[in-house]
């Protein structure tokens, strides 16, 4: 109905109040632990990359682990340090989503103080600022159109969480992997630490 075509006002309008209505049914699932209600609230884009954390988790040897940015690192490793393997490589991205917001893994606090602004209509793409606290920062969520209405990507923000921490090890002198085992280290202790870099399944032949 929307995207890829020109905007009409009366289509922006209506545009705005459902974005909005989306993010804020997002983002009161996650306050609520409600993994259901807020995998109903996302992309597809979102979907295939829970999808592909799950492969990487399941199937990625160390050479490919290794060549991951820190936030699919983190991710990858702390869901192997915490969910068990066989339930893991049966689940789906939206198991996955779910899963991680019901346990808070995904917690409240990265949305409690945060709020969408400005909603900016470009061509395809609509893009909303996240505000907390009423502050504008430089991130951006997307959002989509699909079949049951507009979704929000809410892995467009990973970029820009993927420069914060890199540049935050750079700082402490240590390396991006170094850094990631230290964020996780609550969870999983050093020994362990090593069979993280360890494929859960062999690939299918």
């Amino acid at each position: 109905m929307y995207q890829g075509q020109s905007w009409t006002g009366k289509e922006i309008r209506q545009a705005k109040r459902e974005i909005k209505s989306c993010y804020d049914r997002y983002r009161q699932a996650v306050i609520d632990q409600d993994g259901t209600a807020a995998v109903a609230c996302v992309d597809l884009n979102t979907i295939q990359y829970y999808d592909q954390i799950i492969r990487l988790a399941c199937y990625a040897d160390s050479v490919q682990l290794d060549s991951l940015n820190i936030i699919d690192k983190t991710t990858v490793f702390r869901l192997k340090a915490v969910v068990d393997g066989p339930i893991l490589c049966k689940m789906e991205g939206r198991d996955l989503l779910a899963y991680s917001i019901d346990e808070g893994m995904i917690g409240k606090n990265s949305v409690l103080r945060s709020d969408i602004g400005r909603v900016k209509f470009q061509d395809s793409i609509v893009r909303a600022r996240v505000v907390t606290m009423g502050i504008p920062l430089p991130i951006q969520y997307e959002f989509h159109h699909e079949s049951k209405g507009w979704k929000v990507n809410i892995c467009s923000i990973l970029p820009f969480a993927n420069g914060f921490l890199s540049k935050d090890a750079a700082r402490d002198g240590i390396s991006e992997n170094q850094y990631v085992l230290d964020m996780i280290s609550y969870t999983v202790d050093q020994p362990y630490a090593n069979a993280l870099w360890q494929p859960i399944q062999p690939p299918s032949q």
